[in-house]
């Protein structure tokens, strides 16, 4: 006798495809020497969150080189 519901976890072969699509973007981003000096001048590590952030508009290095202003963030090339 069943007394309960039973979660069974799903996987397969490549369950979203879209995954790789951004996937291969932000490979691109990060292996890109414009977006590692952004970084670098942010003051921000060269990550593959900062690469995901940067491709969403999102970000220090990408608010700091498309001159966004951030509210109480202070660049490390700033500082002194």
């Amino acid at each position: 006798m069943k007394t309960g519901q039973q979660w069974i976890r799903v996987s397969g072969p490549n369950l979203c495809p879209e995954n790789a699509v951004r996937e291969a973007t932000n490979k691109g981003i990060y292996e890109s020497t414009s977006f590692k000096r952004c970084c670098e001048s942010a003051g921000v590590p060269v990550t593959k969150r900062q690469a995901s952030k940067w491709a969403n508009k999102k970000g220090a290095a990408y608010n700091l080189d498309h001159n966004i202003p951030m509210n109480g963030f202070v660049p490390a090339s700033t500082t002194v």
